[in-house]
């Protein structure tokens, strides 16, 4: 996994603890794009689940589902028992 994607999975959960969630949005995408450039199915799942956690935070539970189902479907795809585990949590 990149490490600058590493970074901003950090950066997400620390300004989440600060309850901003708008500048967690922006870096959750942010980590998604990288991902998905970069062709990490890993990475991306991360991102895809950080993304639906931030979604469900702020009541949009639609979008959030959808985002963590497609988390589910790549960890299961790449194998990532990890991430699929945090998924379901």
């Amino acid at each position: 996994m990149p490490a600058r994607a590493k970074a901003l999975w950090a950066a997400i959960n620390l300004v989440e603890l600060q309850d901003d969630l708008d500048r967690a949005e922006v870096l959750a995408q942010e980590s998604l794009v990288l991902c998905r450039q970069l062709e990490d199915s890993e990475g991306t799942a991360r991102s895809l689940r950080l993304l639906g956690r931030i979604h469900s935070e702020r009541g949009k539970l639609a979008e959030a589902r959808a985002l963590v189902e497609e988390a589910v479907a790549l960890s299961r795809a790449t194998g990532d028992k990890l991430e699929l585990a945090y998924a379901f949590f």
